[in-house]
């Protein structure tokens, strides 16, 4: 869905918030693109929204398709409806053609607001989906709640928690208060702070940081694939054989980078000059089998665990795993 006029583009700021005049220049621009509004409507009108409560974007919905099913080009005389104040004078007007392009508009953008504040939703959506749903039910919570507040380790009075969040606050404002005095930090519709000056860098640090890897050259990323290959030959397993040339077992690692890195043939060829894409192609749909990629991938890591380091990268689901990946940076470049 796009448009030339910004006023009319679905994807708003988050804000809305803007001057009354601005408000009424984005109006009256948006009823210019009647067209898109109408067709993008007449879809949106198939969806089973829902409220909780009496809502007027519900009331809005109901009208329009009742004037879409009769093809009427005119609004009703004053609909009850509010839907913000930037289009009243617009629905109100002379012209109720004008006006039911307006009472369209409003319709769409409070819709939208409506639709991220959960106040409307689509039952089946999980992007718009009723606030009920994303709460414990209400008998659960009445049976449970004590279980709940002690999962959290929070109390139930809500004084005993926001004591501390308060005083917190107090103090944080405090500070504030004293850099805002020393000059630190200037506040007037905003707050301005200087910009943070880079630490010196210690020699020693810097030594200390280097000195595991000092005996390990740095790695490329060619040398190490030929490498972990000539070790678990995963070539062979994805050709069901031994490469029969130098040019065979360079085509199966060009499909392999191809898969891994979401490259086309054509990419991999400008990086690998003796290879064609159209060599290229053929070697990684024959390599695309999921059972042969599994097997080779399952050797691989194999292998790749026989080292003690792996002891120290953790699980998955643990920050430690995250040290597969900073050896990696720092040794393979």
């Amino acid at each position: 869905m796009r448009s030339s006029n910004k006023c009319a583009n679905w994807r708003m700021p988050r804000s809305n918030r803007m001057y009354p005049a601005a408000r009424a220049s984005c109006a009256h621009n948006s009823s210019r693109s009647a067209a898109w509004c109408r067709a993008l409507l007449a879809k949106l009108l198939d969806l089973p929204f829902q409220a909780q409560a009496a809502h007027p974007v519900m009331d809005a919905l109901v009208l329009l398709h009742k004037l879409y099913e009769d093809k009427a080009v005119e609004l009703p005389p004053d609909p009850e409806i509010p839907l913000g104040r930037a289009w009243q004078r617009m629905i109100a007007s002379e012209n109720r053609s004008d006006a039911l392009i307006a009472f369209e508009w409003a319709t769409l953008f409070a819709l939208r607001v409506a639709l991220r504040n959960g106040s409307v939703y689509v039952e089946h959506s999980f992007s718009f989906c009723s606030l009920g749903m994303l709460l414990i039910p209400v008998e659960d919570w009445q049976r449970q709640r004590n279980h709940f507040y002690g999962q959290l380790g929070l109390p139930q009075d809500p004084k005993v928690f926001l004591e501390p969040v308060i005083r917190h606050l107090d103090e944080g404002l405090e500070r504030l208060r004293e850099a805002v005095e020393r000059g630190e930090v200037r506040v007037d519709s905003a707050v301005h702070l200087d910009f943070l000056k880079a630490e010196p860098e210690h020699k020693a640090v810097e030594d200390l940081r280097r000195a595991p890897f000092a005996s390990r050259p740095d790695g490329q990323l060619p040398e190490i694939i030929l490498q972990v290959d000539s070790e678990v030959r995963f070539s062979w397993l994805l050709l069901e054989r031994e490469p029969r040339s130098r040019s065979e077992l360079l085509m199966v690692y060009a499909a392999i980078l191809a898969h891994g890195t979401s490259m086309s043939a054509a990419d991999i060829a400008r990086m690998v000059p003796e290879l064609a894409a159209e060599a290229i192609r053929p070697m990684m749909r024959r390599i695309a089998d999921e059972r042969l990629l599994r097997q080779a991938a399952d050797t691989v890591l194999q292998f790749m665990h026989r080292h003690p380091t792996t002891q120290y990268w953790g699980r998955a689901d643990l920050p430690s795993s995250d040290m597969m990946l900073l050896e990696t940076a720092i040794t393979a470049s």
